[in-house]
């Protein structure tokens, strides 16, 4: 099983890296997962001897992966072709609120276009009838709400904080007890938003703008402590107990959420402790 396990990852990080390096920072989580999971399930199907039903199953698995698929296609083509990135991104909506608050959307470079765009191209790929297509935005605009809810309020939330100065008098508090050892801590803080709430979105919205308030005290890198905010948040997600029950009820081990804790306890403090001497290290 370890060995099994490492090969997994291996399957999944080497892929994750080389895109990060090549392509940047919005491909590598879902590209690195398509890679590393075709590559896995190929060589297990080889170790198992299973070579003409993995053959069979290939196609059928090219379809059922037309929307990823098109997603990564969709961004290579708007993000490395110059003439249509600078394209899209010149359409601009601006919005402001009370003379405080304002942004801007570019709604045709946004992910979100990309994702809904590559949802019609696998319904097309999969031959989807559109009574069939509708139906399915329908429900997941149904449970989206939840989400959709959660994440206002931890958006408004970390707003307040950063208007009202909150977030800037916890930064000059914290840089001022930690001093050189808080980046041993930056990982923790997004394990400990994680495991709370149960999502690394969430646990980043919460402590991204203090964590950089926290480098710039100390004269860090504000990117090097949001990467290492992410990576805490990731870990964090491994005992999180929302995240372990719908794990348990996806794969029909309810009952046993203690069970699973146990097993993924220890290897989120290894993590964890990695993490924070990783980020001391780069830091200095």
């Amino acid at each position: 099983m370890a060995r099994w396990s490492a090969l997994a990852w291996m399957a999944f990080s080497i892929p994750h890296a080389v895109l990060a390096a090549a392509l940047g920072p919005e491909l590598p989580t879902m590209g690195g997962a398509l890679v590393g999971g075709a590559a896995f399930t190929a060589i297990l199907a080889f170790a198992q001897g299973r070579r003409a039903r993995s053959a069979r199953g290939g196609g059928r698995l090219l379809v059922a992966a037309a929307p990823y698929l098109a997603l990564i296609g969709l961004i290579l083509v708007t993000r490395l072709a110059p003439p249509l990135r600078d394209a899209l991104r010149s359409v601009e909506v601006r919005w402001a609120f009370a003379g405080e608050f304002g942004g801007t959307v570019e709604p045709l470079y946004h992910p979100g276009t990309m994702l809904f765009i590559a949802f019609l191209a696998g319904a097309l790929a999969q031959r989807t009838g559109g009574r069939a297509a509708a139906g399915a935005m329908l429900l997941a605009g149904k449970r989206i709400v939840a989400v959709a809810v959660t994440l206002l309020v931890m958006l408004t939330l970390a707003r307040t904080l950063v208007v009202a100065g909150m977030t800037e008098t916890m930064a000059v508090a914290s840089a001022s007890a930690a001093q050189s050892a808080w980046p041993l801590l930056v990982p923790a803080l997004g394990a400990l938003s994680s495991f709370i709430t149960g999502s690394a979105t969430a646990s980043n919205v919460l402590f991204s703008e203090f964590q950089t308030g926290v480098a710039r005290e100390l004269g860090n890198s504000p990117t090097q402590a949001l990467s290492g905010q992410t990576v805490g948040a990731a870990i964090g997600n491994t005992v999180s107990p929302q995240n372990i029950v719908a794990g348990s009820a996806t794969v029909g081990t309810v009952g046993q959420e203690g069970a699973v804790l146990r097993r993924t306890a220890p290897v989120f403090v290894a993590a964890l402790v990695l993490a924070g001497m990783l980020a001391f290290a780069l830091q200095r």
